[in-house]
């Protein structure tokens, strides 16, 4: 894109503080996965993840993709690998919640357990459970199964 010499500055001042928030986000991230290892692997997965540039799959009907063309709307390849980061990102902190509700429901029936109550795995442990494991599997469901195969593959070589 052509600017005016008025708005390079602004430009280069905006183009800096987004640097700026993204090495505080990542600072913050560090901190954070020094205290929670599900979320340490998670990031680590995610930084690792190299994507094809020069293509991607728009996932959308016949009709919708036609639509998108003839009013100049399909997405840049840019915007394409940022939604998939943001939405990963999103479900990891969806992972991590539902991580987080079902240890303080364990902590909680233990506690009970210790006071002489009994201990109630049937009813909202069991219900963090499932949320936790549908979670899980939102996120896994990112991967590949050939990404998988490979990686089962490099483990039983090592």
């Amino acid at each position: 894109k052509t600017m005016s010499p008025i708005d390079i500055p602004y430009a280069l001042l905006v183009k800096a503080g987004d640097i700026r928030q993204l090495k505080q986000l990542q600072r913050k991230q560090k901190k954070l996965e020094k205290i929670n290892p599900v979320r340490e692997a998670f990031n680590y997965y995610t930084r690792q993840l190299q994507f094809d540039t020069d293509y991607y799959l728009l996932n959308v009907s016949a009709q919708e993709k036609k639509k998108m063309i003839r009013n100049d709307e399909l997405p840049d390849i840019q915007s394409v690998i940022v939604s998939d980061l943001d939405l990963r990102d999103l479900v990891r902190n969806q992972v991590l919640d539902a991580y987080d509700d079902v240890k303080f429901e364990l902590q909680y029936q233990v506690a009970n357990y210790e006071k002489g109550l009994e201990f109630d795995a049937s009813g909202d442990l069991k219900a963090a459970l499932v949320k936790a494991k549908k979670e899980c599997d939102e996120w896994f469901s990112f991967i590949s199964e050939q990404d998988v195969k490979e990686a089962m593959e490099t483990v039983w070589r090592e």
